[in-house]
């Protein structure tokens, strides 16, 4: 192994029975964020009656480690409403069956009856500020968790310190609500607060998270799983189309288990066409048995750009914007869709149509976006042309384009700098030769003709994607240009 440049043994001992002991500098809690795994299953979805007694630490026992995750998520709840407690299923005698003393919190809490149920009213206040924010069918929704019984009824309890919580989740009108849906996403936000809480960057790791809730909800979940990314790494597995955030393309990777060989494959770009598939985003679909109309990509508002790249470049600009407070795109409500072409853009076009939800269409300047304006206009579907956001007016032009010429040039040269066949290009004689050509197509037939390589438009989006700091202010108002229009055009 190797260490800042030195040679060091990993291992710096043995342990009485032979077995090999690492150096802390290669324990993997020094390599990587803790992992935190979530999964919504057996005993993770709290019953609505429980009982609870409170607790504090005794003299000389410390905290626990705060982040570890109770066993059961009733114990999670509590935690979250700020108490210590220990918890059991309604059962035998009720709240008059006598607590064995736990471990840890063995002295009574001295919290007041009046201070139990207003940490009970904030915690429900937060999880309904939650929901309200995160579920939509129906909207509306409350959280409430308190103490059953009358006034007399909560001074036995408190007395008893052995308390039966209830908790319940109702819409607008006051009627309960109890599917198995919306109970998995109550132990899903209870699972993320518990995150929340811990002020920490994490490892997130879920496993197919949303099963239990139809596609509309499931593609909330997904853009709240992204919400969460600004702070944490997440990884999460699914089947669902609906689970897919097809807004960051470079994010997707799909596995694929050969059963003969017994091995896995991994595609990292599963939206690039490849024989005998032909289109944009196919070997995604044909994988997991979708197809271009499926309704997973068609959101309540759709931005339908031409290409893969368009699609990287606006999303992760836009997520950039908005972390600044600059117009951007709102991504939580858009879809941005790629096309590819004009006969693809037709479908998804009526799909949307059919559904009643908002479309704006970027185009190219070239040939195909020529036909892609033709058809805008016939009908009447709002436009936007990548050329007014640009500052090549007179020539063809396309995505890579708003970048402009010398930072995309500069961007190339950093990404393929390590390729031995690769030698930097210079900005200003590409632009000479240029003529009317787009950027995007004058650099793909350049690296043809000059290494004899094909040029990965995808992959210098992405790596534009990853150091967007680097764009100059005109770049970037080029781009917020682009959003302003594109806001302009959406009904509120």
């Amino acid at each position: 192994y190797c260490v800042d440049g030195r040679r060091v043994s990993a291992y710096e001992d043995r342990t009485s029975n032979g077995r090999p002991v690492l150096r802390d500098i290669f324990l993997s809690n020094r390599l990587f964020p803790r992992p935190h795994y979530i999964s919504v299953g057996d005993r993770k979805i709290p019953p609505t009656m429980f009982e609870a007694g409170f607790f504090e630490a005794s003299e000389g026992v410390g905290e626990s480690d705060p982040a570890r995750r109770p066993v059961y998520t009733e114990d999670l709840l509590l935690r979250l409403a700020g108490f210590r407690a220990e918890t059991r299923l309604v059962s035998g005698r009720g709240i008059e069956e006598p607590w064995s003393p736990p471990p840890l919190f063995t002295r009574r809490s001295t919290l007041t009856l009046n201070q139990i149920e207003e940490r009970l009213s904030v915690f429900s206040e937060r999880v309904t500020q939650k929901l309200r924010e995160w579920w939509r069918d129906p909207p509306g929704l409350s959280f409430e968790i308190r103490l059953p019984g009358n006034e007399s009824r909560k001074e036995y309890m408190h007395r008893l310190n052995s308390y039966p919580i209830v908790w319940s989740i109702t819409d607008p009108s006051g009627l309960p609500l109890q599917g198995t849906g919306v109970f998995w996403f109550l132990s899903f936000l209870f699972e993320l607060l518990f995150v929340e809480d811990l002020q920490l960057p994490l490892l997130l790791l879920l496993d197919e998270p949303a099963t239990p809730l139809h596609p509309g909800a499931q593609r909330m979940v997904a853009k709240l799983i992204n919400s969460l990314s600004s702070r944490h790494q997440i990884i999460y597995s699914t089947h669902s189309p609906f689970m897919i955030d097809w807004n960051f393309p470079q994010r997707i990777r799909l596995f694929e288990r050969d059963y003969e060989s017994k091995r896995t494959r991994i595609d990292n770009s599963p939206y690039r066409p490849h024989p005998p598939v032909e289109r944009i985003w196919d070997p995604l679909r044909s994988s997991i048995g979708v197809t271009l109309g499926d309704v997973a990509v068609i959101g309540e508002i759709n931005f339908l750009v031409e290409g893969i790249t368009d699609q990287i470049l606006i999303v992760n600009v836009s997520s950039f914007f908005e972390s600044f407070g600059r117009p951007h795109v709102d991504l939580s409500r858009v879809s941005i869709i790629p096309y590819g072409e004009e006969p693809a853009l037709r479908h998804l076009v009526a799909m949307a149509r059919a559904r009643s939800t908002q479309i704006v269409v970027l185009s190219d300047r070239d040939s195909q976006g020529e036909k892609v304006r033709l058809y805008c206009g016939r009908e009447s579907i709002p436009l936007l042309k990548v050329e007014d956001y640009t500052d090549r007016w007179e020539a063809d032009s396309s995505i890579e384009d708003v970048i402009g010429t010398d930072e995309y040039i500069r961007f190339i040269n950093d990404f393929y700098a390590g390729f031995t066949w690769f030698t930097p290009l210079d900005a200003g004689a590409k632009r000479a030769a240029m003529g009317n050509r787009s950027l995007g197509s004058h650099v793909e037939s350049l690296f043809k003709t000059q290494f004899g390589e094909d040029f990965s438009k995808t992959g210098v989006s992405v790596f534009i994607a990853d150091n967007l700091s680097r764009l100059s202010s005109q770049a970037l108002g080029r781009f917020e240009g682009l959003f302003e229009s594109f806001q302009s055009l959406i009904v509120p």
